[in-house]
């Protein structure tokens, strides 16, 4: 068996995700709805191009804005979608935690991380009273500081392949898609703290911001 590409591992990626978000829909909204804002999706195929994938995503969260008017609803189903944050991290980072029982020391010792690209793979969070805020670090940062063309650097910042030509295009794109980022960090701080944390979106490139910037509420 040949080495995995970069187009194939997005493939794969667009697949699991869009299997999830099916699910999600048929559980937070049903059958009914989960048909109408799924439109179209059988004519996506491996031989889609990302344009085609990203043009229908933006069409797929304008249908559920319009079809679901609550906002934790859309939010529910997002939350299926979601990378979830590697076991073995949050394992660590609990750990951490636990040895000191200071919340302040486990974001210094999640600063010292250099692990994405020589930066911190915790995206240097800080911490002001019970809530915490995190501004994603590029996900391709040598492209990011390279470029001088503003719609690329939003793109080389984007961690999602689904939506980065979007992204790269200037095609603002529903704020319900990006509920589906901020599963990454529930996951993290449920997982360290072993009670329900709700993040909250504040800024995204996706909808033309010059980053994408979280809060998350600490219980």
């Amino acid at each position: 068996m040949g080495k995995k590409t970069k187009q194939d591992w997005e493939i794969r990626h667009r697949e699991m995700w869009m299997q999830l978000f099916a699910e999600g829909l048929g559980k937070y909204t049903g059958e009914t709805t989960k048909a109408e804002v799924l439109n179209g999706q059988d004519q996506l195929s491996v031989k889609s191009t990302s344009d085609e994938v990203s043009e229908w995503i933006r069409g797929a969260m304008d249908r559920l804005d319009a079809l679901v008017e609550d906002k934790e609803t859309r939010r529910c189903v997002m939350l299926c979608c979601s990378n979830r944050f590697p076991v073995d991290r949050i394992k660590l980072l609990r750990e951490e935690y636990d040895r000191t029982g200071d919340l302040d020391k486990l974001l210094e010792f999640m600063h010292k991380d250099n692990s994405w690209h020589g930066l911190s793979y915790y995206e240097y969070p800080e911490r002001n009273g019970n809530v915490i805020y995190v501004t994603k670090i590029p996900f391709d940062p040598k492209s990011f500081e390279s470029t001088t063309d503003l719609a690329e650097k939003r793109a080389s910042y984007c961690h999602c392949p689904h939506i980065r030509p979007a992204v790269r295009g200037q095609k603002p794109i529903s704020a319900t898609y990006c509920l589906c980022g901020s599963g990454w960090y529930k996951t993290l701080w449920e997982g360290l703290l072993n009670k329900p944390v709700h993040v909250e979106v504040l800024d995204t490139v996706a909808r033309g911001a010059d980053h994408c910037r979280f809060a998350i509420h600490l219980p």
